[in-house]
């Protein structure tokens, strides 16, 4: 009798381990960089540290989110695709290049008339399994300076090589 007890009792521990809902993933965001800016939009590389929780592991399926400068006025969004797997209990580093695409024109006048402009990406990493997916926010901030603006503009610009003749 004792030792059916004592299974009925592990029994259930396992049981109410297996049931248990799934920790959400946290999102570390870790490096930013305006990486190119042309007419219709700008380039974001994001590095996020993806810590997973669980025993089971999980994949970012896609990161999403706006564009705002100064005192948060949004000038674009962004969603890119990913299928890095973080195994469990790990945290892996995740490299997203976002290509931001201007919606809000006339905000950026403010890019070109102050020495530098505060930025902040509102970002949602979609993060889960087959069954089971949470998205989960993160933000990263920086500034831009007009020298940056300039450098990146210049390469975002740039037009192909036109051979000449021999």
């Amino acid at each position: 009798m004792r030792r059916a007890s004592f299974l009925v009792l592990i029994l259930t521990a396992v049981l109410a381990a297996a049931c248990s809902k799934p920790k959400p993933p946290k999102i570390t965001p870790h490096a930013a960089k305006v990486t190119g800016i042309t007419a219709t939009g700008l380039t974001l590389s994001c590095d996020l540290d993806v810590e997973n929780p669980n025993a089971f592991p999980i994949i970012v399926r896609r990161v999403n989110g706006k564009f705002l400068i100064g005192s948060g006025v949004e000038v674009g969004t962004a969603e890119v695709k990913s299928s890095t797997s973080v195994g469990a209990g790990k945290t892996e580093r995740v490299p997203s290049s976002l290509d931001i695409a201007w919606s809000n024109l006339g905000a950026l006048a403010a890019l070109g008339s102050s020495p530098q402009v505060d930025y902040t990406f509102e970002g949602l990493a979609n993060v889960g399994t087959d069954k089971w997916n949470v998205d989960v926010p993160f933000r990263l901030k920086g500034q831009l300076t007009r020298t940056q603006l300039v450098n990146a503009g210049l390469r975002g610009f740039s037009m192909p090589a036109v051979p000449t003749a021999p």
